[in-house]
């Protein structure tokens, strides 16, 4: 999978363009592209005059892992300064990997600051993996920590690189 980042500068207020789009988070995916392609069809005919567009691809979001390995209650685990505590944020199971599978759950249900909006888990086994949900070496500052009975890949996710940027405005080619 790849991730394409559109960035629209628009005279446009944010309310005006809430109004226009009307999406709903976790709402009905074609629906939501459909509303964005007509938003993007409606600048593209003039109804955006001086909108311009920052279109991103190729970039690599940061990554790192947790290694569980006898994981107890008590034991943290820290994602970018959210400490997450077994047996209190999440199920600490009979195995590592039912551990994992319960961190990683947690991690992406989290509302807190440094979590909700900033990184994505996924369980394998007894290791999670933690992703910087935007691309670029931004998600490289994103530190891990584990308190005892396991390992992570580093003090901080790394990998992350930024795209290939193209800016397009209006009634002009993109632009490298």
């Amino acid at each position: 999978m790849s991730i394409l980042k559109i960035v629209i500068n628009s005279a446009d207020t944010a309310g005006s363009i809430d109004n226009k789009l009307i999406l709903a988070e976790g709402g009905n995916a074609p629906e939501g592209i459909n509303k964005v392609a007509k938003y993007l069809q409606g600048l593209a005919l003039g109804a955006g005059q001086g909108a311009n567009m920052i279109v991103e691809t190729g970039g690599v979001q940061s990554s790192g892992t947790i290694t569980f390995a006898s994981f107890t209650t008590g034991d943290t685990i820290t994602i970018n300064g959210v400490v997450l505590t077994g047996d209190t944020d999440f199920v600490t199971g009979p195995t590592d990997a039912d551990t994992a599978k319960n961190a990683a759950a947690a991690i992406n249900a989290s509302s807190a600051t440094g979590l909700d909006g900033v990184v994505v888990a996924s369980a394998s086994g007894a290791v999670v993996t933690i992703k910087a949900q935007d691309t670029g070496v931004l998600g490289d500052n994103i530190t891990l920590a584990i308190s005892a009975n396991g390992s992570v890949s580093g003090a901080n996710l790394s990998g992350g690189a930024e795209g290939t940027i193209k800016r397009i405005e209006a009634g002009r080619l993109p632009t490298a």
